[in-house]
Order: structure tokens, then C-alpha cells, then sequence
């Protein structure tokens, strides 16, 4: 942080400030007289790397310029603005030769690994440079045990070694634009792995070709993590969270793995925001063996032989605003086992919000009872709508929307209650959703783009071939990704499962997810897009049943199971606010998903994963009711 104070201004009102690096973010701060510039953070894009001279081995000079209403105020004299030594390091570390608060740099490639063997220590890769390892003893090319305060930047090619960055029991650090390409030794290759590593901030990683996981957390918690992509080769999963607990994960992007996506396994009470995994050949996110509590929110799944499945044991989990499109099988599948050592039954999980168009089915259960609830659902334009087996005690609310499906709208069997009936989809059971028959979603969403994407170096006017693709991770909006082009308009069952499965001149396409204006896919009006109405009050509200075993007999066994819920006779409950989703990761509130009173929430006016862009405005007054104090905003556009 830097602090200038800005003599002779006791008031904030129309004061900015920039630095001359254009590096970091700054607030004013009145809470003092005069009133104070203070550095946030750098900005998003610039990195420790843009504050160094590599040719220098020196700090860059900098500078704060204080506007007030757009002109020049005040401004500091140019000067460097730390003290630590920048020392240059080309030849590779074993951790013995650094010094508490070096900022080493390398300038040149050593091919050669680093151990970062001490506290208060920063390496950073000249952007020019490319660090390799020896290729020889199949070693990790960045390693640090047990450290705190430490600080990586740079790109890697792991070619012939293990994993990119390895942190094992490190705290309180910084991974900070990471590039890891071409970790190709089985499933040991990974671009950049966590172990027992917790309250770090990582940011920004870029993992490629690798063969292992892209990006894993194993054993981490209370992780923040934004801006990771990685594609191409996994033979387990693109990204990972295994015993991983309490971490929050921001802009996740995973492709092309040769199974999975994502996997969460055994990992409890993550928050997952803006998701998006497409053109895997299994699963493209996968919550299994016990995965319980985690939330996401803005979930993209794509071009995959399944979207979304909740499998055996793992409950209580909450996803909102969902667009599952062109899946071979399921687009999103809830799947129970009797036997073994992976039985159990996915219970209790929220999904609200969600659209499944293009799928071989919508929705397929396989042994999933006990109150799983659908609020808000659309189905349609695949084969099958929704295929409920030996569900019990489901829960479909809100809108429920099916139609345009060639196999029918509604197939259910077995199960008490299972929510919804057989071949009409009427409501069944305890579920109250308002049902609309008979719609298309072929008119929904931009779907196939036909012009030329700036930021992606593989497209020709949004298409390519299978071979060709060498950008899977760069696209002008983060609701693009690679898909089949197929061989008939959208939505066709062509265009389903991953590009490349029938070959390198396979031809590929670039779909966009977002919806668009003028769609009348629901008797002449709009099927998915502005069709949840704003929260009136704090009165238009539902209620989550959180499953705890063994059942709750006190508020304090809720306390203890599920944080911010209220008991209530033999279980745990929280009420939230229809068709708003709680802001996470901004200091209020508990970060459950869920709108509960007292939060900052954003108004969700679309069923899918789109629900608008541009800045968040005010959403209108909010009057209480059972839920108070809530602050509503919205996205300021919605629709293309």
C-alpha cells in the first residue's frame, strides 16, 4: 500500500489519482483531514513485472498525480518507491543463496530450477524470458516449502519436467501471472499445484498441454483465486480442488480436457463465480465423494460428453445461473449409488436458474432422492427434456419451461414424490413451479459467431479447424468458447460433444452464450431472457432445507453444520430472496450464494448463465419484509 496525503482537501468529492506506471488502483480516503490517496492493489493486467527495469536490475521511478474533477491538482515528485534489493539470478536456486526481502529476477534462462528458500522473498521472470528446467530428472521447475510472504511471477515451459510451480505448506503469498505449458509427464505434469498451502492470493495463470492437472488445490483453504484458465491434454482434470476447503475461485476457465474439466472432490464451502468449462471429453465439472456446500455462481458447460454432475455423497451444494448447450448426454445429471465405496445419494442441493438447450437430455437422475430443488428451469430444443429415476421428495419451482425436445418434455419412474409427472411435467408433490410447454431456445443465445474474433490468433470469421486451434483460452467476451460446428443450424445434435472428436480436420466454431434481444422462443415473447421479475419486497422469498446428518435437535447444531441457518423443528433452513444472487467476496454477508437480509445482491433477471454486463447500477428501492436490509443492483445491460 502507499498512502499520500493530500494537503489542503478535507472532502473526497470529484478527487481521482494515477499513478505514472498506471500500475495500481487508488481510493480516497476521508476519514482523515487532509484526505488521503491510498493504493489498493495493482491494477487487474499489471504485475510486479511492470515495476522492475530488467535491463537495470532497478525499480522503476513512479509518481502520483491527484485530479480534482479531471484536472491536475497536486502531484508527487518522481521516485522509487521501495527499498527492497533487486538482485539478478540466472543460474538457478537451491534455496541457500537468498536473502529475506530480495526481489530476484531472471533476465536470462538458466534452464534451471529455483527453491525459494527463505521468508520475504519475490522471483520474478523477465516477461521476455521463457524458464525451463533441465528435462533430464523429471523435477519441478519453481519449488517452495513451508514459506510465507513469498511472491512468483514469469512463464515456464515444463517440456520433460513434472509440474511448473510446486507450493507445499506456504502461506500468506502471491502467484501472480503464471504461464505453464507443455507438463507432459502423465499424470505426475501439472502447470501449478497447492499442497497444504492456504491464505494465498493467486492471480491470473495461464495453464497449457498439460498432461496432469492444469491448476490443483490439494489440502489448501481459504485460497483466493481469480483469472485462471488452462487447456489442452489433462488426463484427469483441467482444474482441481481435492480436500480443499473455504476458497474462493473467480474467473475459471477449463478446456479441452480428455476428462474431466473441473473436479471438486472431498472440498466443502467453496464459492466458484463466472465458470465456464467447455470441449472436455467426460465431465465438465464434476462435485463427488462428499463435496458438500460449495456454491457457483455464472456456470458455463459446454461441448462435453456431460455438463454438470453431482455424483454420490455430496449435498447441500447451491448453483445458480447455469446454461448447459450442445452435451452429448446430460446436461446436468444427478447420479446416487446403492453400493461400494463411492455409495451415497446427492441430497439437498439448490439449482436455480438454469437452462439446458442442445443436450441428449436436460436433466438425468439415477438414483438421486430426498429434496433437491429446480427453481427456474428451462429445457428444451434436445432430445430429452428431464429424466427423473427414483428421485424422492423433489422440488421444482418457480418458471418451469420445456419444449422443442424429440424424445418428449418429461420422462419420470420410480422414486415417492419425485417432484414432477410422467409425460405432462404437472407438478408433483411438494413442487409449485409454473409450467410452460411447447417453447424453442433456437433463438435464444447468439449461439454460432460468423465474424472475426480480435482476441483469439486461431478463428477465420469465428471458425477453424480441429488441427488449427492453437488459442482455446482468448475471446473477445468470456461467454465465448470453442464448439463442433456440425452440419446444420443451431441447435443441432451435430454440434454436440467436443470438437476434434471425429478427427484434426474436424471443423470448429465459436459459440456465444450470452442471450440475445428480440428472441420469441415462448409464444412470440422472450424464453429466457427477462422473464424473473424484479424482487418486489423481502416478502418474495423461498426456503433452502440444508441436509445434516445426524438431524438437528438445536440451533447450535445448525450453527456448527450449515453457518447463518436457523433450526426449525428436526432441521436446518435459510431464507432467501427470489431471483437475486448474494455479491460474494465483498466483506457482507456469509457467502452462501443465497440473498439473505443485510446483503448486497444482484437482481438475476435471466434464466441461464448470462445475466447481463456492463457495471452494476441500483436495482430500484428494496422495501423489507421477512428478509431486510438488502442492497439490489443489476447488471446495466442485458442482451445483445
Amino acid at each position: 500500500m502507499r498512502v499520500v496525503d493530500v494537503t489542503g482537501i478535507s472532502d473526497c468529492t470529484n478527487l481521482t489519482a494515477q499513478d505514472e506506471l498506471d500500475a495500481f488502483d487508488w481510493v480516497c480516503v476521508a476519514a482523515t483531514d487532509p484526505v488521503r490517496m491510498v493504493s489498493t492493489g495493482l491494477k487487474e493486467g499489471k504485475h510486479l513485472s511492470d515495476l522492475i527495469s530488467f535491463t537495470g536490475a532497478a525499480w522503476k521511478a513512479n509518481r502520483l498525480t491527484v485530479y480534482s474533477g479531471g484536472t491536475a491538482f497536486a502531484q508527487t515528485p518522481s521516485t522509487v518507491w521501495w527499498t527492497n534489493p533487486i538482485v539478478t539470478d540466472n543460474d538457478g536456486s537451491d534455496g541457500s543463496d537468498t536473502t529475506a526481502g530480495d526481489v530476484r529476477i531472471v533476465t536470462t534462462n538458466p534452464a534451471a530450477t529455483y527453491v525459494i528458500g527463505q521468508d520475504k522473498v519475490a522471483l520474478v521472470i523477465s516477461p521476455s524470458v521463457t524458464l525451463t528446467g533441465s528435462a533430464t530428472t523429471q523435477e519441478d521447475l519453481i519449488t517452495a516449502q513451508n514459506r510465507r510472504y513469498i511472491w512468483i511471477e514469469g512463464t515456464l515451459d515444463v517440456n520433460g519436467d513434472d509440474r511448473g510451480v510446486t507450493w507445499n505448506g506456504v502461506s500468506f503469498s502471491v502467484l501472480r501471472n503464471i504461464r505453464a505449458a507443455n507438463a507432459n509427464n502423465g499424470i505426475w505434469g501439472a502447470g501449478v499445484t497447492l499442497e497444504g498451502s492456504s491464505n494465498n492470493k493467486v492471480r491470473t495463470i495461464a495453464a497449457t498441454d498439460t498432461t496432469g492437472y492444469g491448476f490443483i488445490m490439494s489440502g489448501s483453504h481459504y485460497n483466493d483465486v481469480r483469472d485462471v484458465r488452462s487447456a489442452r491434454d489433462a488426463l484427469l482434470a483441467q482444474i482441481a480442488l481435492s480436500d480443499s476447503n473455504y476458497n474462493y475461485l473467480e474467473r475459471i476457465l477449463a478446456v479441452h480436457s480428455r476428462q474431466l474439466g473441473i473436479r471438486l472432490f472431498s472440498s466443502h464451502f467453496n464459492v466458484l463465480k463466472d465458470v465456464t468449462a467447455n470441449n472436455n471429453h467426460s465431465y465438465a465439472i464434476d462435485i463427488e465423494m462428499q463435496s458438500s456446500h460449495n456454491v457457483i455462481i455464472g456456470l458455463n458447460v459446454n461441448q462435453s460428453f456431460s455438463g454438470l454432475r453431482i455424483y454420490s455423497p455430496s449435498v447441500n451444494n447451491v448453483i445458480f445461473n447455469t446454461t448447459a448447450a450442445n452435451i452429448w448426454n446430460e446436461g446436468i445429471h444427478l447420479f446416487g449409488v446403492t453400493a461400494g465405496p463411492d455409495m451415497g445419494y446427492p441430497t439437498n442441493n439448490l439449482i436455480a436458474n438454469a437452462a439446458s438447450v442442445n443436450n441428449g437430455y436436460g436433466v438425468y437422475t439415477f438414483i438421486s432422492p430426498d429434496n433437491n430443488h429446480f427453481m427456474n428451469f428451462a429445457a428444451a430444443s434436445g432430445d430429452v427434456g428431464i429424466n427423473l429415476e427414483n428421485t424422492s421428495g423433489w422440488i421444482f419451482s418457480g418458471l418451469l419451461k420445456v419444449g422443442s425436445n424429440s424424445s418428449g418434455d418429461c420422462t419420470v419412474t420410480g422414486g415417492t414424490n419425485p417432484g414432477l409427472v410422467d409425460g405432462t411435467c404437472a407438478n408433483n408433490g411438494g413442487s409449485s413451479a409454473t409450467l410452460t410447454t411447447g417453447i424453442s431456445l433456437a433463438q435464444s443465445f447468439v449461439a454460432a459467431v460468423t465474424t472475426d474474433d480480435t482476441a483469439n490468433a486461431s478463428d477465420t470469421n469465428g471458425s477453424a479447424v480441429f488441427s488449427g486451434i492453437s488459442d482455446w483460452l482468448n475471446f473477445d467476451n468470456p461467454s465465448r468458447v470453442w464448439g463442433r460446428a456440425g452440419t446444420a443450424a443451431f441447435p443441432d445434435a451435430s454440434q454436440r460433444h467436443w470438437c476434434g472428436l471425429t478427427g484434426n480436420s474436424e471443423n470448429c466454431q465459436i459459440f456465444d452464450w450470452r442471450l440475445v434481444n428480440g428472441d420469441t422462443g415462448d409464444a412470440g415473447g422472450p424464453a429466457l431472457q427477462n422473464v424473473l421479475s424484479l424482487p418486489a419486497s423481502g416478502n418474495d422469498i423461498d426456503v433452502h432445507t440444508w441436509y445434516v446428518d445426524p438431524a438437528p435437535t438445536a440451533q447450535a447444531d445448525c450453527d456448527t453444520a450449515v453457518p447463518g441457518s436457523v433450526f426449525n423443528t428436526d432441521r436446518c433452513e435459510t431464507t432467501f430472496l427470489i431471483n437475486a444472487v448474494e455479491v460474494v467476496a465483498d466483506g457482507i454477508g456469509n457467502d452462501n450464494g443465497l440473498c439473505e437480509s443485510d446483503e448486497t445482491c444482484i437482481y438475476t433477471p435471466n434464466i441461464g448463465a448470462y445475466q447481463g454486463h456492463g457495471n452494476l447500477v441500483s436495482a430500484g428501492t428494496f422495501t423489507d419484509g421477512t428478509i431486510t436490509g438488502v442492497t439490489l443492483v443489476r447488471y446495466e445491460d442485458n442482451g445483445i
